[in-house]
């Protein structure tokens, strides 16, 4: 017969495996995927520094870089680098290590549940909740989303880390505390919320403030207030962390042309939204249907949906408010979700989307606390309870695996997930570009073309759309109509490398002037010196000129970039080549000349 202690830990070691294989199970056929269009080329398809693995100078720019992405994570680039350190940057690699990380805080979140509660099987159904739910499944299956389960898993170890500190406080614990939220804001800035959560978790369940127990002698008011207000002083370093992460990031974001100003986005569509979309995720978390990678910001947003949407949420906040004391985890779980949401809901619009399901994945830690303890304590004097909670739990995870497991199979390729997308959302111009660009790429120039022409009447002088209307158009030979669509589109962003380096493309394929070809290649190279293929455009033009020097210079920086290019090392071996006969000719000449001048 096993002890209470023993059977705790053989049940602990249950939940543990069960997490591990139902995660797994829904989540390892992604490990065979490939990258996508969208931001993986960004991450690390398109990205010299991720491609060329751990170097100093790949370390330098991870820690100095915001105009690639409009934001600051080094450690996110970092991790990915050392995935194209140890893989050579194939995706199934990638895919592999953001399983991991996820299962790594699922495990994190149920032990951490189970410390500061001390209750098992809820903690262990909300890590299930967690590990399986459908809007988890962009943050993990995407390698772009590596910065959610990377910062996450910073998250938990650092409420890990304050439950010792509080258990027994010290500066070493605190320095610790501090330290992993850190690293969780050198992987994504969303953590900025860290010390709000941890407050309220002061209130339940760690019970460092008590507001039905105040100390002896003291107005119970006085008391309150004194205890609060030494759990915030507690909080003054986290709270300048999170002041200079903001600020931080707000200028990131602004460099790399992120954050959408009040002209283009004004503050009536954003605090529309932000209301509307705090209800939206309610509703995808208890019905998660109609995922998507891409929710397009609408112009305008019904003041019905508005209206209700608010009442919603005022009705729910004064339910907290009222079950404070008498139902802290509802209390506490709903501002956390509330809370964590924050930097993302839209107040500051980054981007153009309306909502995105990767922000969730942290927020809906706290939708999951308060129901997992609301319905425990509904139903505690119930008849069968064990029973009923067993049987509704293994239906509603069971269903969740399913939804899941249908969700990850849409991210198989670029156009099983775009066709998706486009089929549960409306005007999504973003989604028509990357589709007509994967077709491209597939060789379907029509079907690219048809996309492109439907995401510029969406969004008429589109810069990427008229860009890539004009790749297909050049790929179907109709250079003169590409380098129609091409200037349009720098007419529109004239700080488009990928542009110029095209467009000087179309010109020499359209028989036009060299020089004028040259002058593009050069441009883009001034937007974006590692940029390989405008290095070898360019080589190639000067070597048709006959300026070898120039052109071998241009040779070397490619395989500089990419040591194995092919392409750049014939067009280097045919320079030298040539350079050499020209410089043997220029000699035979010479000789020739001096044996005909007057004795």
């Amino acid at each position: 017969m096993l002890t209470k202690s023993e059977s705790d830990r053989v049940y602990f070691f249950a939940v543990c495996v069960v997490l591990v294989f139902s995660t797994t199970l829904v989540y390892w056929q992604a490990c065979s995927y490939g990258f996508i269009n969208f931001d993986d080329p960004l991450y690390v398809t398109n990205n010299m520094q991720v491609r060329n693995g751990l170097t100093w100078k790949g370390l330098l720019w991870a820690f100095t870089d915001t105009k690639s992405t409009g934001n600051w994570y080094p450690l996110t680039w970092l991790s990915l680098m050392l995935d194209s350190e140890l893989f050579e940057a194939k995706p199934q690699a990638f895919h592999i290590t953001n399983l991991l990380l996820h299962l790594t805080n699922t495990l994190l979140l149920f032990m951490v549940l189970k410390r500061i509660t001390g209750a098992l099987w809820r903690s262990g159904f909300v890590a299930a909740l967690f590990a399986l739910h459908p809007l988890h499944v962009e943050s993990v299956t995407w390698i772009s989303g590596r910065k959610d389960v990377l910062s996450t898993f910073f998250l938990l170890l650092a409420i890990w880390a304050y439950a010792s500190y509080v258990r027994r406080p010290s500066f070493g614990r605190y320095v610790a505390v501090a330290a992993f939220f850190i690293l969780g804001l050198m992987s994504k800035a969303m953590l900025v919320t860290l010390p709000f959560v941890l407050l309220i978790l002061d209130y339940w369940p760690l019970r460092r403030l008590h507001l039905n127990e105040p100390v002896e002698g003291e107005n119970p008011i006085s008391s309150s207030s004194t205890i609060t207000a030494k759990l915030l002083r507690e909080k003054i370093p986290l709270f300048v962390l999170t002041v200079f992460s903001c600020m931080l990031t707000y200028l990131a974001q602004e460099v790399g042309g992120a954050v959408r100003t009040f002209e283009r986005v004004g503050p009536g569509i954003r605090v529309a939204n932000t209301i509307v979309s705090y209800v939206n995720y309610i509703n995808k978390t208890f019905w998660p249907s109609g995922l998507g990678i891409y929710y397009p910001l609408p112009k305008t947003i019904p003041i019905w949906q508005v209206i209700q949407a608010g009442l919603i949420l005022a009705g729910i906040s004064l339910l907290a408010i009222w079950w404070l004391r008498s139902r802290p985890y509802f209390s506490v779980g709903w501002l956390w979700y509330i809370g964590t949401l924050v930097p993302v809901i839209g107040l500051v619009q980054i981007g153009e989307q309306a909502m995105a399901d990767r922000y969730t994945y942290v927020p809906l830690t706290g939708l999951f606390i308060a129901v997992t303890w609301g319905v425990n304590a509904i139903t505690d004097h119930w008849h069968f309870r064990k029973l009923i909670l067993s049987v509704s739990a293994a239906v509603i995870l069971s269903g969740l695996m399913l939804c899941t497991d249908r969700q990850v199979a849409y991210w198989r390729n670029n156009i099983t997930l775009y066709e998706h997308t486009l089929a549960v959302t409306d005007k999504n111009h973003v989604i028509h570009i990357n589709l007509g660009m994967a077709l491209l790429e597939q060789g379907q120039l029509d079907k690219a073309i048809q996309h492109q022409q439907k995401a510029l009447r969406l969004r008429p002088g589109e810069p990427s759309a008229l860009t890539n209307l004009g790749m297909a158009l050049a790929l179907q030979h109709r250079y003169a109509e590409a380098i129609k669509y091409y200037r349009l589109s720098l007419k529109s962003d004239p700080e488009q490398a990928t542009t110029y380096n095209n467009l000087g493309a179309a010109i020499l394929s359209n028989n036009g002037d060299p020089e004028e070809a040259s002058a593009n290649f050069r441009r883009a190279l001034q937007l974006k010196p590692d940029y390989d293929n405008a290095h070898l455009n360019l080589a190639t033009v000067l070597k048709m000129q006959n300026r070898f020097n120039e052109a071998i210079s241009h040779y070397k920086e490619v395989l500089r970039l990419i040591p194995n290019d092919r392409r750049a090392r014939q067009g280097l071996q045919q320079t030298l080549i040539k350079r050499n006969n020209a410089a043997q000719q220029q000699k035979n000449e010479k000789l020739n000349f001096d044996m005909v001048l007057p004795k």
